[in-house]
């Protein structure tokens, strides 16, 4: 996958979470899978910024407690201004909630900037 180019690009792809966890305990694969989470999406975009979880993403990765997680979970990536400094640059990432995973890829798309 390439970087990020634009400040506006958005790229929605299916994580397999079940390969996030392979070689954690059981008993902490959320939290394995939130922390794979975030290290996954610095690797794919080859970046060093942060990278922030919405809310309903982490809920949805902890609906079902500990150890039992969601087999794939949809995720939107974008760019946006850091809160605590508006220099600085985060990624953020979303949950998108989508009835089934079959046939499903990965798409980018430019955002539109509401002003």
């Amino acid at each position: 996958m390439a970087n990020i180019t634009s400040e506006n690009k958005v790229i929605v792809l299916t994580v397999n979470l079940w390969k996030l966890v392979k070689g954690c305990s059981q008993k902490r694969w959320a939290d394995c899978a939130v922390r794979n989470l975030k290290r996954l999406i610095k690797k794919q975009f080859r970046s060093d910024m942060d990278v922030k979880i919405d809310m309903d993403l982490n809920k949805a990765i902890w609906a079902r407690g500990k150890k039992n997680l969601p087999t794939r979970i949809r995720v939107e990536i974008g760019k946006r201004p850091s809160f605590k400094d508006n220099a600085k640059t985060e990624m953020f990432v979303k949950h998108v909630h989508v009835p089934e995973f079959k046939g499903l890829q990965t798409e980018s798309f430019v955002a539109q900037v509401d002003q």
